[in-house]
């Protein structure tokens, strides 16, 4: 619509000077002229209800209203009112064409602030949770070098007894379930829900969820926080072989991953657990990786969880 008005504006600017130079005969022409302005300026009024439905008359005036006109010319003088009332109808029309363009340009501005604004939010909300869920904790720092695995844990040739659940120590104690992020992704929702389960004391059900998130989205930023509480879970069910296992895939999978460091201590827990003959030099040598691999995690309650566990190990300096 915007560019019909464009195109009779253009044709009406070329007829002027033929207008300027007609003769009484031409007043038929003059008045078919008059109503395709007076079209032009119906359809411009549509544009303002289409693009500003309700709009506010202080900024923008809701008709196209022409100038006043000038007084009748006395008898004998050429007759020009309707060139002139053409002439300045047209320029409020251009007049009420520059100020929609105008409106239309400050809104698109102003929805690209509200953009990112809403960037900015959801960005300082993810950061909020994840510190939830660390418990505060440093921000790992990028390695030199990329950390040598752990020896490879080899399954107890026989089957352990069953045990009852392994009794949290007071430093592990799992954070406060995270409240929900704004405009979180599915698959962070699906981890959260997890998550959710075995806070509740539903080891099996969230070691079935954490697991089957990470066999689906091992790349994912929450991969090393799920292989992580499935391990917990299996301990929680008296199951140390599998959790070891399972401590051990998480941290090859994302070892740098925001659970890694914690893998690698409870993976150390779990060898002890399984009472093999190999298991007490495996768990050492976990406890010696996790020293080199993260020493910026050494400090508070953490690096005391972990000479408590090197104690347990008897493992030498």
């Amino acid at each position: 619509m915007m560019k019909s008005l464009v195109a009779g504006l253009s044709a009406l600017a070329i007829a002027g000077p033929a207008l300027a130079q007609s003769t009484p005969a031409s007043q038929a022409q003059v008045g078919q002229i008059d109503k395709r302005v007076g079209v032009l300026e119906s359809q411009m009024r549509a544009v303002q209800r289409q693009v500003f439905p309700g709009g506010d008359k202080r900024f923008f005036a809701p008709e196209v209203v022409a100038e006043a006109q000038p007084a009748a010319p006395a008898p004998g003088t050429p007759a020009t009112s309707p060139l002139v009332d053409l002439t300045q109808r047209v320029t409020a029309l251009e007049t009420q064409q520059r100020a929609l363009t105008g409106q239309v340009e400050e809104l698109q501005f102003k929805l690209r602030q509200m953009e990112s604004a809403m960037q900015k939010l959801e960005a300082g909300t993810i950061a909020r949770f994840d510190a939830l869920e660390g418990k505060g904790a440093a921000p790992a720092t990028p390695e030199t070098a990329a950390p040598v695995p752990p020896p490879v844990v080899k399954a107890p040739t026989a089957t352990p007894p069953a045990k009852p659940p392994v009794a949290t120590p007071p430093a592990a104690t799992p954070p406060a379930t995270p409240p929900a992020t704004a405009g979180a992704d599915p698959l962070t929702a699906q981890y959260e829900a997890g998550y959710a389960l075995y806070e509740k004391g539903d080891f099996a059900g969230a070691e079935k969820a954490l697991k089957s998130f990470v066999e689906a989205n091992p790349k994912h930023a929450r991969a090393s926080n799920a292989a992580f509480w499935a391990g917990r879970a299996q301990l929680q069910q008296g199951d140390p072989a599998n959790a070891a296992r399972t401590f051990y895939a998480g941290y090859q999978n994302s070892p740098k991953g925001q659970r890694a460091h914690n893998s690698l201590l409870w993976l150390a827990k779990s060898l002890l657990e399984t009472k093999g003959p190999k298991s007490v030099k495996a768990a050492c040598d976990t406890l010696d990786q996790l020293g080199k691999s993260f020493p910026d995690r050494m400090t508070g309650q953490f690096a005391a969880d972990v000479a408590a566990t090197r104690a347990q190990a008897k493992c030498t300096p």
